[in-house]
């Protein structure tokens, strides 16, 4: 697993290093994050999660094969496998002490 980075997609970006090195997740952390996150699809993804600054990214291990993956500090992940990418966001209450920013429903008009 590497260290925290500025995530490429995030638009504010300004003074992303110096947050980025207040947010760490150790390997266990992240493996908490998955078993705690659902797979949403790719709108959800980009359109009702927020996007933090700041990003970790390894490699998972999982039913045979290699994912690498990138959690967003906003409570979400992209894993990708070859052609296959999968979307996760992790939503319980216990998700807030793994990320930098917790995830927020969208307003519902």
């Amino acid at each position: 697993m590497s260290g925290t980075t500025v995530d490429p997609s995030a638009s504010a970006q300004e003074g992303a290093p110096g947050i980025c090195r207040s947010w760490a997740m150790t390997a266990a952390q992240a493996e908490r994050f998955f078993l705690l996150s659902e797979r949403i699809d790719a709108r959800r993804y980009h359109h009702d999660f927020d996007t933090a600054p700041c990003m970790i990214s390894g490699v998972l291990g999982s039913d045979g094969r290699a994912w690498k993956f990138s959690i967003n500090g906003a409570a979400k992940a992209v894993l990708r496998n070859g052609n296959d990418t999968h979307y996760v966001g992790c939503m319980a209450s216990e998700c807030s002490e793994l990320v930098m920013w917790e995830y927020t429903p969208p307003d519902v008009d």
